[in-house]
């Protein structure tokens, strides 16, 4: 695949922060992704440094002149070149994504834990509306991880986090979705127990008129068959 086929960033067309999420699909589909250089390999650091040097190189060279000429001025008197791929992603989202203050958004981000009583589902869809902002990237799976770990607030669900050697984003989910489950003991709880106690009342209910219908129905045909024998 050709570097052009990416094609400059329009601001009129995308934000930038779905712009440099294309980068790294890109990135991924010509094997530039940090994730392709095994950590145990022993030019990690030299292919690392390599890596990123070229996808630095990319995103300049094909972000367009708008784009360019707006990074180049926002790290003025510095170069380019002393940046990361990162650092440069994140100055042009602080550019061009107006309202978007990427360091403010990552505060939120480190600084969001789970409410008193709040059900997992609902602490994990504020963390990843929190994470839209942060310009994280392919790191997002890993710092969504890293953050329900910090933020979880019951220490029993974050020993059985910190157990695990190998710790996937999915995988966190799971356990703290099992877990919270069964042992929250708070409003949604209640009501939620409050509701399988009027299902099974109103269940309840609908057999016993079910029981007196079928009793009068039973009377009444006993009747009307005495009548007719007389």
């Amino acid at each position: 695949m050709d570097a052009t086929t990416l094609g400059p960033f329009d601001p009129a067309a995308s934000s930038f922060a779905d712009y440099a999420e294309r980068l790294e699909f890109y990135f991924e589909s010509i094997d530039l992704d940090l994730l392709s250089i095994g950590s145990n390999d022993p030019e990690y650091d030299v292919k690392t440094e390599k890596l990123k040097s070229k996808r630095r190189a990319i995103f300049l060279s094909t972000c367009g002149p708008t784009c360019f000429d707006a990074i180049k001025t926002k790290v003025r008197p510095r170069s380019v070149k002393e940046f990361s791929f990162a650092e440069l992603v994140q100055v042009g989202a602080e550019h061009f994504d107006s309202g978007i203050n990427v360091t403010h958004a990552r505060y939120e981000f480190c600084t969001c834990t789970r409410r008193e009583n709040e059900v997992f589902p609902e602490f994990f869809q504020r963390l990843t509306n929190l994470a839209k902002n942060c310009c994280f990237g392919q790191s997002q799976d890993e710092r969504l991880r890293d953050q329900i770990v910090v933020g979880i607030n019951d220490e029993k669900v974050r020993g059985q986090l910190l157990a695990k050697l190998v710790l996937t984003l999915e995988e966190t989910v799971n356990i703290c979705a099992q877990i919270i489950s069964k042992t929250s003991s708070g409003t949604y709880v209640s009501k939620i127990r409050l509701q399988i106690i009027q299902v099974q009342l109103l269940f309840k209910r609908c057999m016993f008129m079910f029981t007196i219908q079928t009793r009068v129905i039973g009377s009444s045909y006993s009747n009307d068959s005495g009548k007719n024998k007389k």
